[in-house]
């Protein structure tokens, strides 16, 4: 038994050993925003909420219309199972729009109102669903929830 706990203390000597190195947080390579390849451009994204797809849908809308959707007119329940956040993000807009488990984030031009880029939140990653070929996630002031 003594055998097996000195060798399991030298195993994990030997991994924590110099030769490895954690990433340096002070960095700012580290701390950079990500920057996502999209999967597919806008219009063939957003062409999928003629198949029923809620979540496409809702990411594809203008702000005005994703309030409207997702913000009840009176004190009652949301029409949809969603809570929606707007987020000023330099020279975008982003609405997070969050469901059960999963969420996106749309990112619309501040200047002109056109939606740029479609981020897909899961369970277990992040990506581009949908928008230009790369997409950098611009850094954005805490978001305000667009229902009172």
């Amino acid at each position: 038994m003594r055998r097996l706990l000195l060798r399991g203390l030298a195993t994990a000597a030997a991994c924590g050993s110099a030769s490895s190195s954690a990433p340096d947080l002070a960095a700012p390579d580290d701390l950079a925003q990500p920057i996502y390849t999209c999967m597919r451009p806008l219009a063939d994204y957003c062409g999928r909420a003629d198949f029923g797809d809620v979540s496409a849908t809702d990411a594809c809308l203008p702000i005005d219309e994703i309030v409207a959707r997702l913000c009840p007119p009176d004190a009652g329940l949301p029409p949809v199972h969603a809570r929606a956040f707007l987020a000023d993000c330099g020279d975008y807009q982003s609405v997070l729009i969050g469901y059960v488990d999963t969420s996106t984030s749309s990112y619309y031009d501040k200047a002109t109102g056109a939606l740029v880029a479609v981020i897909g939140h899961g369970n277990f990653s992040d990506g581009c669903d949908a928008g230009p070929a790369t997409f950098l996630v611009p850094s954005c002031q805490p978001a305000v929830t667009l229902c009172p």
